[in-house]
Formats: structure tokens, sequence, C-alpha cells
């Protein structure tokens, strides 16, 4: 999402990172891709609709959150993708019987399949991306790494909305009421992912603690850090791949 995104926010976490490496010594190629409002879905779909990637990289981060609550439509233009990843291929001699067998024996799916505007919960369909993604990296031979980013409404910043308002006493009543909302829906989000990821193994670093021992608000926002904090993220994402 836009917390990675370097067009959105110059000097992020991803810049600093870039940096730090190449200071360290190493000689690396990064490919930011992250995009302004995207969730895990759409990553999982980037990487099954461009395979020509996976011979470009050693280490795939995935640094994610926010945009999880807002991810329970998949939209349109992932339903075909989803949907030819997930079933086998209809026999061209066939086509009615085959399907009628494949349904009735192979009733397991690997993804979740929706129709259109229909809600998945979002903790569910956030871990079976991550594992889809981690299943993805043994089989091409590069390194998975999950992030859950800080966020207002997780870990440390579960109850950090009053701190938010009084830092932000001129923002207009919509604006709050959005912000508040967010709060809520990710309090009940991070709760319910962490349920469900004591028993799956994603190998999940978890950064909504992070800031703890910081006594100041860190976020502009509910997600996007101040300037002064993204190298914490930096440094800490560097001594995991280091």
């Amino acid at each position: 999402g836009s917390t990675s995104d370097v067009i959105f926010q110059k000097n992020n976490w991803c810049n600093l990172l870039f940096e730090k490496i190449k200071t360290s010594g190493y000689n690396v190629k990064i490919y930011f891709a992250a995009v302004a409002g995207y969730a895990s879905h759409q990553e999982f779909l980037k990487l099954m609709n461009d395979d020509s990637i996976y011979n470009e990289i050693d280490v795939h981060i995935s640094y994610f959150g926010a945009n999880e609550i807002n991810a329970s439509y998949i939209p349109l233009y992932s339903q075909k993708i989803f949907h030819s990843a997930a079933t086998v291929p209809k026999s061209s001699i066939l086509p009615n019987t085959f399907e009628y067998i494949n349904k009735v024996i192979f009733k397991k799916k690997d993804l979740y399949v929706t129709t259109s505007g229909s809600i998945l919960n979002t903790a569910k369909q956030t871990t079976k991306n991550l594992q889809l993604m981690k299943e993805l990296s043994a089989l091409n031979h590069y390194k998975f790494i999950p992030i859950f980013q800080p966020v207002l409404g997780a870990g440390y910043h579960t109850n950090d909305y009053d701190r938010f308002k009084l830092q932000n006493l001129n923002i207009d009543t919509t604006r709050l009421k959005i912000i508040h909302n967010f709060s809520k829906a990710m309090n009940d989000f991070d709760s319910e992912f962490f349920k469900i990821n004591q028993a799956s193994d994603i190998g999940l670093y978890d950064f909504t603690d992070i800031f703890k021992d910081i006594n100041d608000y860190p976020f502009i926002d509910d997600c996007h850090l101040k300037e002064e904090y993204e190298y914490i993220i930096s440094d800490s994402v560097f001594s995991i791949i280091s």
C-alpha cells in the first residue's frame, strides 16, 4: 500500500532500506512494487499474473496491514484470475461431465473464490493470501518475509485513538469519524488475525509494537509514519534480511 509507495512518500522506509543496503556494501536491485490502496490479495494476484518475476527476486517483503480491513471485496478484475488459479481446466471433450466430477471429487480449493460483492472474513483472507505467497516463494526458491505493519488500532496502538485526537485538534469531524471507525475495525482484524495465525506457519514478523518505547504518536494519520520514524522500520527490516 501507500506506506511502502515511494511515489506517495519519497523518504519512506523502502528508500532508507535501499540506501542502508548500498552503504553496507551489497550490490542489489530493489523493485518497489507498492501501490496506494492495494492489499495482500492484489499483491498475490500480481505474482500470479507475472510469473517472469520469479527469476528476478531473492527476497519478497510483504509489508501489509492497513489496507486489509478494506480488502473484503475482491474487485471484479481479480475474479477471473482467482477462478483460473483455483480450478482444474475443463475438458474439451466432455466439459460438463468433467466439471461435475471435479466438483464432486475435488471439493477442496486452495484459494478463496467469490462472486462479485460477496464479503469474506478479512483476517482469513489475508492469512490465505500470505500462505499462498509463501508457497510460491518455496516453489520458486526465494525468501518470503511477511511484516504486519504498525498501524492505529493494532498491537501497541490499539488504544491510541485519543492520542491521535490530541495531536490533530484541527482535524474536521468527518475525517475524525473515518479514522475512529478505522481504528475499531483494525482492532477487530488484529485480534482475529493473530488468533488464526497461531496455527499457521507463514513466518510472520509483527511490527505492531515496534514503537512501544517512543512517547510520541508516530503516525501523521492512522498508518502513515512521521518521516523521523521511518528509519526504525528500515533498520528493523535490514536486520531481518541480513
